[in-house]
């Protein structure tokens, strides 16, 4: 009871009581800037909604229908402006209170004394994220003529509102460990917003559903509340889970909330040296989610709220290959190594599995093996659970581990070429042989195949997909195969050429030392 008393107190302490959340809440609204930008804020709304009720008011012949249309598209750029507005002001709320730390040369200070990397990080994403909803109660005046008029109710709004606070919670978990990762602003608001724009690409994804010709089957997909494309739609709708309508504000909430904890796990984890508790603690939730969203997701997939991953007879392949599609953007952390900067980078060999859940160089491919072995029980355990399981489907999830087999040793080169230059060096030129051999080939094949159908050539059609080793069709066995023997191949070559590279790096290093 004492140790449950304690973590009480400490996570009220962390989230309720927290100094720096205070702190910088008052920051963020001092001086003359705050003030101004809310006013014109407020104005930019308020002459929107009169304009707009103007122009409905002077078109005298128009419809009652054709009236109620205007009001509910009036209610639709409401919520659309909203959500840009909270795209483009929470990611520099969240990375600008980290990075002043840095400016003031005071990040240091802050971990000499009691408090904690959780205890930091959690302070700045609340009081960014109360400025958050400081800016929507402000618009909230407008949204209550949208009411009045009978453009939404006030269920709509209430539950829209939480939609996009939640969108606005998503961009400032994004470009917290951006932030503390680049240390700079320029380059931690530029990959904030690059990072927010690709999460709105994906998010769209989750609307395909919906958008097929009886997608929604009077139920909305479980998982379109993500998406801030369509908050101002999911806010009015539910979704069935396991036979049970729920709003879909729900599972919108559970997932950000969990996508929260992974990135404020993953900031700490890059503030604090290899094998501390932020590094153990995101390790193990990342295992654990591999294996329990899948296996809910496969689960519900069985039921009346059918998620459509694609119709392919493979659920299993669809799943995982979707599941696995983020690692891209932690995979430059995982399968790079440098010269410098103590244990946390220095290589300890590429198979280390007792160091799995430490943060060394050596555990990356054994945790990467892991993660998808998890995410694949997972996915084949919920679906076969469905009876939707295809009986290929191990075949082509077979095919993404080499691809991702393959993805890892493309990082072990690009450390080995460039690890004299620092770890940061590394992750781009990791980056860059990433597109350079999952993207830049299926674009160049996919002009290539335009251009010889608009000459005319007699070539046959999908030509240029059956060269593109990235992608499977999920109906030829053949070409999976080929495929995957191929990617194998490339695979073990890359990584033969990177660990000779490797071995001589480590002999440098121990005559430098």
């Amino acid at each position: 009871m004492a140790n449950l008393g304690a973590w009480v107190s400490e996570q009220r302490r962390t989230y309720f009581d927290n100094a720096g959340m205070v702190r910088e809440y008052r920051t963020q609204l001092r001086g003359i800037k705050a003030p101004l930008f809310l006013v014109f804020y407020s104005g930019l709304f308020v002459m929107m909604a009169s304009l707009f009720y103007f122009g409905i008011a002077f078109i005298s012949n128009q419809s009652i229908a054709g009236t109620q249309q205007q009001l509910a598209f009036f209610y639709n750029v409401v919520v659309g402006m909203l959500e840009f507005l909270v795209a483009l002001v929470a990611p520099v709320l969240a990375a600008s209170s980290i990075i002043g730390e840095y400016q003031r040369q005071s990040i240091d200070l802050l971990f000499s004394s009691p408090v904690g990397p959780k205890y930091f990080l959690v302070g700045k994403l609340i009081a960014s994220y109360r400025y958050v909803l400081l800016l929507l109660v402000l618009s909230l005046p407008v949204a209550a003529m949208c009411v009045v008029l009978g453009g939404a109710t006030w269920k709509d709004v209430l539950s829209t509102y939480l939609l996009v606070s939640l969108h606005g919670l998503v961009y400032m978990a994004i470009s917290i460990p951006i932030a503390v990762m680049t240390a700079k602003a320029v380059p931690a608001v530029m990959w904030s917003y690059l990072a927010g724009f690709l999460y709105f690409l994906v998010s769209f994804s989750t609307m395909i559903p919906a958008m097929r010709p009886g997608g929604f089957n009077n139920s909305a997909p479980p998982l379109m509340g993500l998406s801030p494309a369509s908050s101002s739609i999911s806010g009015r709708l539910s979704t069935e889970i396991f036979g049970v309508s729920v709003p879909l504000w729900v599972p919108a909430a559970v997932i950000v909330l969990l996508f929260v904890r992974l990135m404020i796990l993953g900031a700490g984890s890059a503030l604090t040296q290899a094998g501390s508790k932020e590094t153990f603690n995101l390790r193990v939730t990342g295992l654990v989610l591999c294996f329990v969203v899948p296996l809910l997701t496969g689960l519900a997939m069985g039921g009346s709220s059918r998620v459509a991953f694609g119709a392919t007879g493979n659920e299993l392949a669809t799943m995982v290959w979707w599941f696995t599609f983020p690692f891209f953007i932690f995979l430059p952390y995982l399968s790079t190594w440098a010269g410098s900067g103590g244990s946390k980078f220095l290589p300890n060999g590429w198979w280390r599995m007792k160091f799995t859940l430490r943060g060394t160089p050596g555990s990356g491919l054994p945790y990467l093996t892991c993660l998808l072995i998890a995410l694949t029980i997972g996915s084949a355990i919920g679906t076969a659970s469905s009876g939707i399981m295809g009986p290929l489907s191990f075949v082509y999830a077979f095919g993404i581990f080499a691809l991702w087999a393959l993805a890892w040793a493309l990082g072990w080169a690009a450390s080995s070429i460039v690890w004299r230059s620092g770890i940061e060096s590394c992750r781009r030129l990791h980056v860059l042989f990433l597109f350079l051999v999952f993207v830049l080939p299926g674009i160049f094949l996919s002009i290539l195949e335009g251009l010889t159908l608009s000459q005319g050539m007699n070539l046959p059609a999908g030509w240029s997909e059956k060269l593109n080793l990235s992608t499977f069709v999920m109906n030829d066995m053949n070409e999976a195969w080929y495929k995957i023997v191929i990617i194998c191949v490339l695979a073990v070559l890359v990584w033969f050429f990177a660990e000779r590279k490797r071995r001589q790096a480590v002999e440098s290093m121990r005559q430098l030392a």
